[in-house]
């Protein structure tokens, strides 16, 4: 790259960058080399033609919910457990994947290299039916996804709600004794707030004290079997939302390779967007590749100038002339 410096090539992908939906497309454009294949460079010209049409009529191509997967589905791909938001991840990849799809079908006009691309795109609807009906958009799962989930978590709610009742009978009769009417959770069990002095006296489990050393956290005789009963059934929640995830991600890893190459796609699509939408907003064209030993230049001016401040210039170059001097005040038309 550092042969191109003198025309600010880093510059201008930087600046192109900035026009990414994603960071694979952003890892695309700073990848980016000059070509010197005429059949690559027509191939190139007639997707970015396509693309600043695009951007032009109808906005850009739409990258909602479309982000950087490779870890996810690496993980899959090793059985590995992916978290519930991970995997509502993949329904904004399948959700982003249609979307693009979509805008394609409704351009009035054809983009056949664009269409190409977005078509290589492969969805796997079975994939988001699975992970939708257990995991929700807020990234937690659903009681619904397995009916020992809906029964543990319904056991645990009567649980609490008989636990809170007992502590508040239990602090009603021993209020002289206590700092507090409120109650405290110290590693996830019920505990009241004993003075100091009756920490001893109220029996039960003594579970530290205040940093002002005059409460003690106490976890009373009565609320034992409750507290033990809560724990069990939060580790039982806990192994079964275990058991959901990795369902899932077994689900994920039968689309993954597929997942992996729509990303390629994408990076690809949105380097090629980011192109255009730089285009537009400099006010660029689309070169035509010409296999003769000439260059033309029509009101060229440097993209990073003001238009208002740029002085654009037309040149042609072609043989026997191979260099084009330009001297005087450097004013922005060189």
């Amino acid at each position: 790259m550092e042969r191109y410096e003198g025309l600010q090539l880093s510059l201008i992908l930087d600046r192109i960058a900035t026009h990414c939906a994603f960071s694979k497309g952003k890892q695309e454009v700073a990848a980016m080399q000059p070509s010197f294949s005429p059949l690559e460079i027509r191939r190139r010209t007639e997707e970015i033609q396509e693309a600043l049409t695009c951007v032009i009529r109808y906005g850009g191509l739409p990258f909602d919910g479309i982000r950087d997967i490779t870890g996810s589905l690496k993980i899959a791909l090793k059985d590995g457990i992916l978290n519930a938001q991970n995997l509502y991840d993949i329904v904004d990849h399948e959700r982003g994947l249609r979307s693009m799809q979509s805008y394609i079908r409704k351009l009035e006009h054809p983009v056949p290299r664009i269409q190409e691309l977005t078509d290589s795109l492969v969805s796997h609807p079975e994939i988001v039916k699975k992970i939708e009906s257990c995991i929700a958009p807020t990234g937690e799962v659903l009681d619904q996804a397995s009916k020992r989930l809906a029964e543990l978590r319904k056991r645990l709610v009567s649980v609490e709600r008989e636990l809170n009742q007992q502590a508040q009978r239990y602090v009603a009769a021993n209020a002289n004794r206590l700092m507090d009417s409120i109650l405290a959770s110290r590693n996830g069990r019920v505990v009241v707030l004993a003075k100091i002095s009756e920490k001893n006296a109220l029996g039960g489990l003594i579970h530290g004290e205040s940093a002002s050393g005059q409460t003690a956290y106490v976890e009373p005789a009565c609320l034992l079997p409750l507290n033990n009963e809560k724990q069990s059934l939060l580790s039982e929640e806990q192994e079964e939302v275990e058991r959901i995830l990795f369902e899932c991600s077994q689900t994920v890893k039968t689309g993954a390779n597929h997942y992996l190459d729509n990303l390629e796609t994408m990076a690809l699509l949105d380097s090629l967007f980011a192109r255009a939408s730089f285009g537009k907003k400099i006010e660029g064209t689309v070169v035509q590749l010409s296999l003769q030993r000439e260059l033309f230049l029509k009101s060229a001016r440097h993209p990073f100038i003001d238009p208002q401040q740029v002085v654009a210039n037309t040149y042609t170059i072609k043989d026997p002339t191979r260099i084009l001097l330009i001297t005087g005040p450097n004013t922005g038309g060189k």
